[in-house]
């Protein structure tokens, strides 16, 4: 009786000193993402409006927008209204999509020296947002100006007779913005989960083409892969914004994806990002999260780094762009 009790005790002290933790670090958190906001996160002007942006300290507008749709796209799955509408609003009239709203129409051509005008990472970036605010119309458009720049395979005179592959741009002269399977198998999950009559594009088109139609993996089998192959750095950050979408797409419980975010642990431990995949929210991610993030005694020096997408021994967090630390932040904040 005596043990028993002593146990019960013990257990009611546990929870006690866990939950007294806990809300010490959510009253931190709170504290720290109202600090985090602008003017130390930075927002890039632009026509449409300002947008969250890394910080430029060689370009004239000041804004390092290149790869924005991905990371306003994780914004975005993370409640932040500013990344949703900065994603929404990079999509031109077209249903193409671009680097950030600021650079709708640049390409190779009318911005020489600028990075290929999109890529198969920051379509990541339009599905977080695409599920995250269940947006079917701007999917169909996207879709069909996907379907409508496909490469043409065979041609006789100006008519093409046979067209190619899903492409996400057409100034890529390395091919790079071409969809891989895996891109294949996301754009069909997306497509379905907000209930599009075009979500089958590339099975559509594996069709056309006499190809095998399990050529697309499934999207536990891509995350999986992903995450076991994927380098560290931003390949590994790729592996785990996969993870993330699939989640947001409605696949839970899936031993594949918890397989997946134990993986992302074991190469690198000190990510709070691939913490909160692989553990939830937790009173350490949250720790570390602050430990690691700016603060008013130790600011960011740089501004131009989403610190999450670096190989941890890079310390990339003391130069974070904040945004990252918003994004990760709100996951971890008490609903």
């Amino acid at each position: 009786m005596k043990n028993r009790s002593a146990r019960l005790v013990w257990s009611f002290i546990k929870f006690f000193v866990a939950f007294n933790i806990s809300a010490s670090f959510a009253t931190d958190l709170s504290e720290a993402l109202r600090w985090w906001e602008p003017p130390q996160a930075f927002l890039c002007a632009a026509t449409p409006g300002e947008f969250p942006s890394k910080f430029s300290s060689s370009d004239p507008s000041h804004c390092d927008d290149g790869d924005m749709t991905l990371f306003n796209g994780l914004l975005c799955q993370a409640g932040d209204q500013r990344g949703c509408d900065a994603v929404r609003l990079a999509q031109g009239a077209d249903g193409r999509w671009w680097r950030s709203p600021r650079r709708i129409g640049w390409t190779n051509d009318s911005h020489p020296g600028a990075d290929v005008s999109f890529s198969p990472d920051q379509a990541l970036g339009v599905m977080l947002y695409i599920a995250k605010a269940r947006d079917l119309t701007a999917f169909d458009r996207w879709v069909q100006w996907l379907d409508a720049n496909r490469p043409c395979l065979t041609k006789i005179g100006d008519q093409c007779l046979v067209k190619g592959w899903v492409r996400f741009c057409t100034d890529d002269a390395d091919k790079r913005c071409t969809a891989r399977p895996g891109d294949c198998a996301f754009l069909e999950a997306t497509g379905k989960f907000v209930g599009s009559s075009k979500a089958g594009l590339c099975s559509d088109i594996l069709r056309q083409l006499h190809l095998p139609s399990d050529w697309l993996p499934s999207v536990s089998e891509q995350v999986l892969g992903s995450a076991s192959v994927n380098t560290t750095g931003f390949p590994l950050h790729l592996a785990a914004v996969q993870l993330l979408l699939a989640r947001t797409l409605g696949l839970k419980n899936d031993p594949k994806l918890d397989s997946a975010g134990e993986m992302l642990i074991m190469k690198q431990s000190q990510n709070p990002f691939f913490q909160y995949l692989a553990d939830g929210v937790t009173p350490q991610t949250t720790a570390l999260l602050l430990q690691l993030c700016p603060s008013a005694a130790r600011p960011s020096k740089g501004r131009n780094q989403w610190s999450w997408e670096r190989d941890q021994d890079e310390k990339a967090w003391l130069d974070s762009m904040y945004w990252d630390c918003i994004f990760l932040g709100k996951q971890l904040a008490p609903q």
